[in-house]
């Protein structure tokens, strides 16, 4: 058993181990940083979408009280 175990816990085991262990560790960060990068190009494009909204109501409005105005006078 203790020969198995002296195999196991073996230089080129603990390598790849270690190897593996950052591997992950990197794969979990970048998937992070994927999923923040979509989060906030989602986020710009709600915000845009938004904005647009925004300036088609007001340009309605203009247009509409520019009538008011000139029925006014």
């Amino acid at each position: 058993m203790e020969e198995f175990l002296d195999e196991l816990w073996s230089m080129e085991f603990g390598i790849a181990l270690l190897g593996a262990l950052v591997g992950g560790g990197f794969t979990i960060l970048g998937s992070a940083w994927q999923t923040r990068s979509a989060n906030k190009a989602a986020a710009l494009a709600q915000a845009k979408a938004n904005a647009q909204r925004a300036f088609d109501t007001l340009t309605q409005l203009k247009a509409c009280l520019e009538v008011q105005t000139f029925r006014g006078m």
